[in-house]
């Protein structure tokens, strides 16, 4: 009867225990389960949308194979292209692929992305250094040929006709 009892006694006091373990933990995570998945609308959206950024493009050298860490030492030149951004750009976290394109603030460069199949570096080139809006899909950096925090994938490169 007594052990029976204790156990009834203990099984009253563990509910409550595992009750208030909920409610404290439900409490904490409320903030981030209320804010999860919220997008600032201000930001641009990753691939696949479209998106459209104007600046300067730069050609630049980084290091590339074997180390990826400097020309000088041995390792292959690469020249990309790099817009420099009129405005820092922010990108919302993906809600497709999360865990790889996820959310960035104060991006000032990206570094383009484009076919030489198509001919595109020989039809853009006269636009190196000059205003330009460029039309593409924005994806984030994840491998070491990736030099900026985002890379555009670009459609189409115009002059910036409110800048002539």
């Amino acid at each position: 009867m007594l052990k029976s009892l204790w156990v009834e006694m203990m099984d009253a006091y563990m509910m409550k225990y595992i009750t208030v373990l909920w409610l404290v933990a439900a409490l904490i995570m409320l903030p981030v389960f209320a804010f999860a998945g919220e997008q600032n609308e201000k930001c641009l959206e990753y691939e696949p949308e479209t998106v459209r950024v104007s600046g300067v493009i730069h050609p630049q050298i980084f290091a590339g194979p074997p180390e990826f860490s400097s020309v000088e030492e041995g390792d292959e030149p690469l020249l990309y292209w790099i817009l420099h951004l009129d405005e820092p750009i922010c990108v919302n976290e993906s809600r497709i692929v999360p865990i790889l394109y996820f959310e960035e603030h104060n991006i000032k460069k990206l570094q383009l992305v484009m076919g030489s199949a198509d001919g595109m570096y020989k039809r853009y080139k006269k636009l190196l250094g000059e205003d330009v809006v460029l039309t593409g899909s924005l994806y984030h950096r994840h491998t070491g040929w990736h030099k900026t925090k985002a890379l555009i994938i670009v459609y189409g490169i115009a002059l910036n006709k409110n800048k002539i």
